[in-house]
């Protein structure tokens, strides 16, 4: 098979060769392949051609076309800081929204020509040319939550959403579902772009919305039916192209995988902080698959290469291996070494094979 078959054979709950691996590293790719992360955030060609050369010597499963975060807050003139030396990603100097209320006036951006929107399409279709079907490309896309806090200012917006709730404030709530509607439209209007560019995964990453940031109220308030109207509005979409839609979300989020089986994405990944046989409990059913869940730092980062290979077997121990795709909780750090992303690899590849008697 090849790695695109593969995770969709896993996805959709089918029987694969060995066990799909798709760890979370596209930064990671990028300055592994040599390639400096400012010219990958810049220029999709870069971009495609540091993520197939990192590619070529990995072979993972999946190839995640992602490098930054604030390609959308620039469409809306957010002042964004570019670091010329060394491999630093872009940090927001100021945000859009001064006033809740500005929300209203939000014009609806174009993912073809706004912001670095269209960077990131440009890498993905060169990536659909030069992987074909090789691996399954995996688009970004920020959540509704975390692109609403990007707009606002996080530390304004949490407090926004505190204030609304505790002081039960109907009018401050109503400008919040305004801004979280108005994000909703431009994140799926991003996700159509990126599936026909090419993307095999579309993704609702709403790191912000984790419960080591807000509580279940807030998360079930603010962040809930809007990744839910993404999922639905995106499901005849995706299903049409042959596409899969994923929620990232970090952190121990245990208390709401009662709401997460309810999304109807078909793949959620799972933070190193969730115990895997939990997460397969509670989605039982659903038929949604899982991807995770190595630690990202404790064990890719800090672990030696047999240490990631035991975490490795104990993932897909957990999981049985079926609707279940190795990957890493959150994003690969940079710096970890290339010894340990090949033994995940290695261990995804001989695992179901050496079972079966391979």
């Amino acid at each position: 098979m090849t790695g695109r078959e593969r995770i969709k054979a896993a996805i959709e709950f089918q029987p694969t060769d060995c066990i799909p691996v798709g760890p979370y590293m596209a930064n990671h790719c990028s300055v592994r392949a040599g390639y400096r992360l400012r010219d990958c955030y810049t220029d999709g060609e870069t971009l495609a051609r540091a993520q197939l050369r990192a590619f070529e010597t990995y072979g993972q499963d999946i190839i995640n076309v992602q490098a930054d975060n604030y390609y959308i807050p620039e469409g809306f003139g957010a002042k964004i800081f570019m670091p010329e030396e060394g491999n630093h990603t872009p940090s927001m100097e100021a945000p859009v929204l001064s006033e809740l209320s500005d929300a209203a006036a939000l014009p609806r951006l174009d993912p073809e020509r706004d912001g670095r929107m269209p960077v990131y399409l440009a890498a993905m279709r060169r990536l659909r040319e030069t992987a074909g079907d090789r691996a399954a490309l995996r688009a970004c896309g920020v959540g509704p939550f975390t692109l609403a806090a990007h707009l606002r200012g996080t530390e304004q917006f949490l407090i926004d959403t505190f204030e609304a709730l505790a002081d039960e404030d109907e009018e401050k709530k109503g400008q919040l579902f305004a801004l979280l509607s108005r994000c909703t439209d431009l994140l799926c209007d991003f996700a159509l772009a990126m599936l026909e560019a090419g993307a095999d995964i579309i993704q609702c990453a709403d790191s912000l919305a984790s419960l080591d940031m807000i509580s279940p109220a807030i998360y079930e308030t603010f962040a809930y039916p809007f990744e839910r109207e993404f999922f639905r509005r995106m499901k005849a979409p995706a299903a049409a192209h042959g596409a899969y839609r994923l929620l990232h979300i970090c952190g121990g989020n245990s208390a709401v995988y009662p709401l997460f089986r309810t999304l109807d994405a078909d793949l959620i990944e799972i933070d190193s902080k969730v115990d895997l046989s939990y997460a397969k409990e509670q989605l039982a059913g659903s038929h949604t698959a899982i991807i995770g869940n190595l630690a990202p730092v404790a064990t890719l980062l800090q672990g030696t290469p047999a240490e990631v290979e035991r975490a490795a077997r104990e993932a897909i121990e957990k999981t049985g291996g079926t609707g279940f795709i190795l990957g890493s909780g959150c994003e690969v750090p940079i710096g970890a070494p290339s010894e340990n992303i090949e033994a995940m690899i290695r261990t995804a590849r001989s695992f179901v094979l050496s079972t079966r008697g391979s």
